[in-house]
C-alpha cells in the first residue's frame, strides 16, 4: 500500500487504510458510505476508488498516526482469512474493473497458490494437521470454484464454538 512514497511526506495515494480515516461528513454525502458486501477485507480500496471517481483526493499524512495491531481479530493465517482476503480482491476488481477483469484476476491468483502446491502438498503428506497447508486448500479451492461462481459478497466468521 505505502511501499513506494515518502512516509514523511503529505501526498496524494490512491489508497489509505481503513483502520483509520479522517474525513468531513461531506464526502460521505457525496461519495456514500462503504460497500456493505465487503465484510473486511478490500472495503477500502473500493471505497477510495470511489471517492477518487467523484474527482475528490485520497491523502497520506504522516503527522496523523495510531497503533494497528493487524492480525489480532483474525489471527496471522487461518483458512477464513485467507478465503476472504481472495474474495475481497475479486470483488474489487469486479465493482471496479468488471466481471472480465475479476475473472482474470481470480485465475492469476490460482495460478499462484498453484505454483505453491510444490510446499504445500508436501507439506500436508508429511502433516495432516499443518496450518499453511490448511489454509493454502482453503484458498485454492475458493479460487477454482470463483472462476465458475464469482462471489457475490463476503461472509462475516462464524462464531467459535467456544463463544456460543
Amino acid at each position: 500500500r505505502y511501499a513506494s512514497i515518502d512516509l514523511d511526506k503529505a501526498q496524494d495515494v490512491d489508497i489509505v487504510a481503513g483502520c483509520f480515516m479522517m474525513l468531513p461528513r461531506t464526502v460521505i454525502d457525496t461519495v456514500g458510505m462503504m460497500d456493505d458486501r465487503f465484510f473486511m477485507y478490500s472495503e477500502e480500496s473500493e471505497w477510495c476508488w470511489r471517492v477518487k471517481q467523484t474527482g475528490l483526493k485520497v491523502r497520506y499524512n504522516p503527522e496523523i498516526r495510531i497503533m494497528h495491531y493487524g492480525a489480532v481479530s483474525t489471527g496471522q493465517t487461518s483458512p477464513w482469512k485467507s478465503v476472504e482476503i481472495a474474495k475481497g480482491h475479486i470483488l474489487f476488481l469486479r465493482f471496479t474493473r468488471g466481471p472480465i477483469v475479476a475473472w482474470f484476476g481470480a485465475l492469476i491468483m490460482l495460478l499462484g497458490d498453484l505454483l505453491r502446491a510444490v510446499w504445500f502438498l508436501p507439506a500436508m503428506l508429511i502433516n495432516p494437521r499443518h496450518e499453511g497447508a490448511h489454509t493454502w486448500r482453503a484458498r485454492t479451492g475458493f479460487l477454482l470454484r470463483a472462476l465458475f461462481n464469482p462471489p457475490r459478497g463476503q461472509t462475516p466468521p462464524r462464531a467459535s464454538p467456544s463463544l456460543e
